[in-house]
């Protein structure tokens, strides 16, 4: 089971990771570069450093990477249209990471309720 990523907005493939005579991975991602000139992003969340790395050399956009491990932030959002003069950031974490639970205020009321 591998997802195929279609990069621009064209109607004929240029290029692609991994090429035709490489390995292909369970649950590894096929990127599929066209010639359309407009590259719509996706959303890096859950995106491994070597996925967003295999995306960054087939569009040669300005892609840094904050971290290691998985995506969860990039700072031009998902289904902008990048065209290479804004540099995009994306924030990774382990891959183990528990996102901390933050108590509300309402959680907070019912802690103090009298039985």
């Amino acid at each position: 089971n591998s997802k195929v990523i279609v990069i621009g907005d064209g109607v004929k493939v240029v290029k692609q990771y991994p090429n035709v005579k490489d390995n292909l991975y369970t649950n590894q991602k096929v990127f599929l570069l066209t010639n359309g000139s407009n590259i719509v992003l996706p959303d890096f969340t859950g995106w491994t450093r070597k996925d967003i790395i295999s995306y960054w050399n087939l569009t040669n956009l300005p892609i840094a990477m904050d971290g290691y491990g998985i995506g969860y932030e990039q700072s031009l959002p998902a289904g902008s249209i990048a065209d290479g003069s804004v540099e995009i950031i994306i924030k990774l974490h382990d891959i183990n990471y528990i996102e901390p639970v933050v108590e509300t205020e309402l959680d907070a009321k019912v802690e103090e309720t009298p039985e």
